[in-house]
């Protein structure tokens, strides 16, 4: 990573994670770079939650990267996650 993203994640706090209905978006999650709040579709089964919360988390570590580099990546993270046995818990 290079010295200015470095910094540049420094300063920034990690976004907020929400779930909210997108249908009118037309999408399983979003990042929204100006109030740093991800939001993801409540209804996704677990495997499909992990990898749109790793989708959005990428295009807040890396804004700079295409959509296809975020796919791809989020993709391979999504993958070893579920491997290793990573699950959301459901908070009451």
């Amino acid at each position: 990573m290079q010295k200015k993203q470095q910094s540049d994640l420094k300063k920034k706090s990690e976004p907020t994670v929400v779930e909210r209905r997108l249908g009118k978006h037309n999408a399983d999650g979003l990042y929204w770079e100006q109030q740093n709040v991800i939001e993801i579709h409540p209804d996704l089964d677990a495997k499909n939650e992990i990898y749109v919360t790793c989708h959005e988390y990428n295009h807040y570590l890396h804004p700079d990267w295409t959509e296809k580099q975020v796919i791809k990546y989020s993709t391979k993270m999504a993958k070893f996650l579920w491997k290793q046995g990573y699950r959301k818990v459901k908070n009451k």
